[in-house]
């Protein structure tokens, strides 16, 4: 209970410390600064909450970049956000959620309809804002259990079509929790899926000691060397699914 406590008000404080500069940098469409700060935001967060993460592969210096990743929980975010200034694009009712919904808004997240009938406005809405920025989309559309990696779903592969675009597979692994291994037995406490509410969770989660994360940077391909957005789909689904047999 008293790590609780004091990473919730650590967190209180760095949230307060982050809200000017990026209210400032919403107001003037600052949008690589705002980039920048919640790459901070998510370093600090890691480290109060005892996440470490280690990056194998090359990150791609081209730009625009499409990261494409494995979604297994909310932590996915502050691994890969403090890695890289990038923008990630959360379901359209997180707008909605007290204090993530603000700050979403205020930094620039993406937020997006992922009904199938908005299908071709999220993809329009995604190539609009991607300019020169790095953009995360987690393609299985929802997270679940870890113990499999779901179909990607190729429609929010639209942002390729007509675009020279590079892409990034990206795999998130989860290897240890409290210097345990990921197990069957601890894996919902890492986690996020299902039925799960989100705040009894998280405070849970805030109670461990520690998490190990590895993100292993695969290389990048180009959108126009595919033949549609469903070969470049399975071609993501395809490498990311490789690594991740690591921690099933």
């Amino acid at each position: 209970m008293i790590r609780l406590i004091f990473r919730i008000s650590l967190a209180i404080i760095v949230i307060f410390m982050m809200i000017l500069p990026l209210w400032l940098g919403y107001l003037v469409k600052a949008k690589s600064f705002n980039n920048k700060i919640m790459q901070i935001l998510f370093s600090l967060a890691n480290k109060l909450w005892g996440i470490s993460v280690k990056v194998t592969g090359e990150i791609s210096k081209e730009r625009p970049l499409l990261i494409i990743s494995n979604h297994f929980s909310y932590l996915d975010v502050f691994a890969l956000g403090s890695v890289m200034p990038v923008r990630f694009s959360p379901k359209s009712d997180v707008r909605n959620w007290a204090v993530i919904g603000f700050l979403c808004k205020i930094s620039g997240q993406i937020f997006i309809d992922r009904r199938i009938s908005q299908t071709k406005n999220a993809s329009e809405l995604l190539k609009a804002e991607i300019d020169n920025d790095i953009i995360s989309i987690f393609p299985e559309g929802t997270t679940n259990d870890g113990t499999q990696i779901l179909p990607f779903k190729s429609s929010l592969f639209a942002i390729i079509e007509n675009k020279n675009l590079t892409v990034q597979p990206v795999t998130i692994i989860y290897t240890k929790l409290n210097n345990q291994l990921i197990t069957a037995a601890n894996r919902h406490q890492v986690g996020w899926y299902g039925d799960m509410d989100f705040f009894p969770h998280f405070m849970k989660f805030l109670q461990q000691k520690s998490l190990e994360v590895k993100l292993v940077f695969h290389d990048s391909v180009n959108g126009k060397d595919f033949a549609s957005r469903k070969e470049l789909a399975s071609y993501c689904y395809e490498i990311i699914s490789s690594k991740s047999s690591e921690t099933l």
